[in-house]
């Protein structure tokens, strides 16, 4: 994995990828991963304006913005966590 010119951008919750590295010792997993991750920088989540602006564009693109009101788009943002790959159950 060692190669030049060769970089792996790994996009994560890294809370998660510690717990489950490090099972019942988070601490565990820190210093597991702190020897693959050299480099961490942190991605705030967007802000209202952005996540609406991203949900407006995906249904519009997608054809099927006759099937999101408001109501809808406001529920999507609010149970994705603003992570449009996520689901909160």
């Amino acid at each position: 994995m060692d190669s030049p010119g060769i970089v792996f951008v790994l996009a994560c919750d890294q809370a998660v990828l510690w717990r489950a590295v490090g099972h019942d010792d988070p601490g565990a997993g820190v210093r597991y991963l702190e020897k693959i991750i050299q480099v961490s920088y942190p991605v705030p989540p967007p802000s209202d304006a952005l996540a609406r602006k991203l949900v407006d564009g995906y249904v519009s693109r997608s054809g099927t913005a006759h099937l999101f009101d408001d109501a809808m788009k406001r529920l999507l943002i609010e149970r994705t966590g603003r992570n449009p790959g996520a689901s909160s159950g």
